[in-house]
């Protein structure tokens, strides 16, 4: 199977729980047609082979710490060590056609997208009832203003008292002192 072929259904999930049997020196654990399978998605996404590489090398530094023989690196290490930070981070490869993106963020916005749509016909909802409501609440009839009220909010309600609005007010006020 070549890496853009259309059989490739195996997924980045299936391919991370088989690491440890990919790893094995033991090949009777994996058959030959799930390892090549293995291989071949591995060929193709570059997020499971970074994945596979730090499990391997995890393997390895576990064997390394676990073995009695003394570690020392050998004369080449330090100059490809140098020559690797001067070259600076290696540049990923494009994601290959064929393989499903099966990363938190690729599943944050599948869901996004799948979410979006239904919020927003939910505002229109929510907004359509509530013009719904307070308009009909306001085709019943006019809150009535009494006139002292009238005078306090007249800037509000471009409304001019006339003589008989402010006796009625000063009655209602002088009504209010005297406890009536």
């Amino acid at each position: 199977m070549s890496p853009g072929s259309k059989d490739n259904s195996i997924g980045c999930r299936k391919v991370r729980a088989q690491f440890s049997a990919l790893s094995d020196r033991d090949e009777g654990r994996l058959g030959s047609p799930e390892r090549n399978a293995l291989n071949s998605h591995l060929d193709g996404c570059a997020r499971c082979t970074r994945e596979y590489r730090l499990h391997t090398l995890g393997r390895t530094a576990l064997e390394a710490a676990g073995s009695s023989e003394p570690i020392a690196p050998d004369s080449e290490f330090f100059v490809a060590l140098r020559a690797r930070i001067e070259r600076g981070p290696a540049e990923e490869p494009a994601p290959t056609r064929g393989y499903v993106d099966e990363s938190w963020a690729a599943a944050l916005l599948l869901t996004a997208r799948q979410l979006l749509p239904a919020m927003a016909m939910l505002l229109a909802l929510i907004i359509g009832a509530t013009v719904i409501w307070n308009g009909g609440s306001q085709g019943q009839g006019e809150v009535a203003i009494r006139p002292s009220e009238l005078i306090v909010l007249g800037d509000m309600y471009e409304y001019r008292p006339t003589a008989d609005d402010v006796l009625e007010t000063l009655v209602v006020v002088e009504d209010r002192e005297n406890g009536r």
